[in-house]
């Protein structure tokens, strides 16, 4: 992955008003309320190969409005820094003013302490993702607890391990919106952990803390 990092000249608040926004719709901002709105902000552009020093891309426009006005910090991300028509990405006097850094998936996962390996794949499907979700997930390892409350049991879960709740929604095979409350993402050793706990009946007061990747203790039960 090669990163490219343009040096600020002056302090730019780089968290307020921290906003994800699609290329289209960063374009159509621009467009309506001009660069000066953007003055004094960070903005962060993945898969920076779409930019186009050609002046009939909008997106590589804006860019060279916003590197010449020299109002705000620019970080480009892109795993490709060519495009497939040849054009240059952006111009070469602009190219200079950024700085460059390179950042390849070995050294990411160096910089872990816990994943030692990555594994990237895909998979083909033809109905519903809600649907077919379950095929391409591995069962990981399956627990057996006995003279316990289902429904106790489940909010007990959603208490200890809801700070590592995934936030996301999916389509069901109606294409109604679902939000799914019941992924977490947790290392294995933790929920082993935490099963003993609930089996022995010292889960009383844990809570998992996403940081430290460990269940620690609260004054809240």
């Amino acid at each position: 992955m090669r990163i490219v990092l343009r040096r600020a000249a002056r302090a730019v608040n780089l968290l307020s008003d921290a906003r994800p926004r699609t290329h289209a719709t960063f374009r159509f901002a621009v467009d309506k309320f001009g660069v000066e709105k953007f003055d004094e902000r960070l903005i962060a552009v993945d898969e920076f190969h779409h930019v186009s020093a050609n002046p009939d891309n909008k997106l590589g426009l804006h860019l060279g409005q916003f590197i010449a006005r020299d109002r705000v910090h620019i970080l480009a991300m892109t795993g490709s820094y060519f495009r497939g028509d040849a054009e240059a990405v952006i111009a070469p006097q602009d190219e200079v003013k950024f700085d460059t850094v390179t950042y390849t998936y070995y050294e990411q996962l160096n910089g872990y302490e816990y994943l030692k390996q990555l594994d990237i794949g895909y998979f083909f499907y033809a109905g519903s993702y809600a649907d077919d979700i379950l095929k391409v997930l591995e069962v990981a390892a399956t627990y057996e607890l006995y003279n316990i409350n289902r429904t106790k049991l489940e909010n007990l879960i959603h208490r200890i391990f809801d700070p590592a709740r995934l936030d996301i929604e999916i389509k069901d095979r109606f294409g109604e919106p679902v939000t799914a409350r019941e992924w977490f993402i947790v290392p294995l050793f933790v929920v082993d952990e935490a099963v003993e706990r609930i089996k022995d009946g010292t889960i009383t007061g844990y809570v998992y803390d996403p940081k430290a990747a460990a269940l620690v203790h609260t004054d809240k039960a």
